[in-house]
């Protein structure tokens, strides 16, 4: 958690700069960029990730052989930090061709969620109450990833289609289950319950399982299609970019994992 908020932080204030020097790269655009553009560029690509997970074998709420019901994929966020190289294929003021490559590390991470039951006990004072509680989780990895994209100018404006894949390779990833008390708002967990499982929120909650995802790849490949924008004058230019990527292959073995995702990003490249 300290790390996504660290990353989150840095993406925030890469993202703030990016603004202040599109901003003053306003001042100097060119509006004939057909000579300007034709330039080799490179720089820092920053975004974020809108996730949907799709698992062809259900995740159990508690880890091993249980008669348990199966979690509900959520849809979760991501990162995007990385490295920027265009390179102009053609010259053309009208539709001109570029490659895109990118050298990046993404984060994605989905959340995990079911509903629990409601139980009733005795308390001290011999009354029944009900207890009710929530199963939640999350699974996550991170990738290196190159993603190199074909762009194609529409005319004289300054929007283009892309087209492009990547390949990336796999650093880390989690799958974290947890137990949350949620009624009645006073009680919490008898220790004896789960004596090996963390426990914390003064008792509230606890973590059933924390491990890397059962079955997890090494490689994972993605195919995605999206628009660009280009902000452009004679010594740099800023391109924001909509792209949807789709995983062509799964994440993990053991559940059929494999994510889909609209990312939106920024890169701010320097001619050279």
């Amino acid at each position: 958690m300290y790390r996504l908020n660290q990353m989150i932080r840095c993406f925030a204030l890469f993202f703030l700069a990016t603004l202040i020097a599109a901003t003053n790269l306003a001042y100097g655009v060119v509006h004939d960029t057909s000579a300007v553009a034709a330039r080799v560029g490179i720089g820092f690509v920053a975004g974020a990730t809108f996730n949907t997970f799709q698992s062809s074998s259900p995740i159990s709420v508690e880890p091993g052989d249980c008669n348990c019901p199966d979690y509900e994929l959520q849809t979760g966020e991501g990162r995007v930090l990385g490295i920027d190289l265009g390179i102009p294929l053609s010259s053309s003021e009208a539709w001109p061709w570029s490659l895109d490559v990118r050298t990046q590390y993404v984060t994605s991470q989905a959340a995990l969620y079911r509903e629990g039951d409601s139980l009733p006990s005795l308390d001290e004072n011999g009354e029944v109450v009900y207890s009710y509680s929530e199963w939640r989780g999350s699974v996550s990895f991170s990738t290196v990833e190159v993603a190199p994209a074909i762009l194609l100018g529409i005319g004289k404006t300054p929007l283009s289609v892309s087209l492009g894949a990547s390949i990336g390779y796999i650093m880390e990833s989690e799958l974290l289950r947890t137990l949350h008390m949620i009624e009645p708002p006073n009680a919490v967990f008898d220790p004896s319950f789960c004596p090996e499982c963390e426990y914390f929120d003064e008792g509230r909650s606890l973590v059933l399982s924390r491990g890397t995802i059962d079955g997890i790849v090494k490689w994972t490949a993605t195919a995605f299609a999206g628009v660009e924008y280009r902000l452009v004058n004679e010594d740099a230019e800023v391109v924001s970019s909509l792209r949807y990527r789709y995983g062509l292959t799964d994440v993990s073995t053991t559940y059929g994992l494999r994510v889909n995702a609209i990312e939106f990003s920024i890169a701010m490249r320097v001619f050279l």
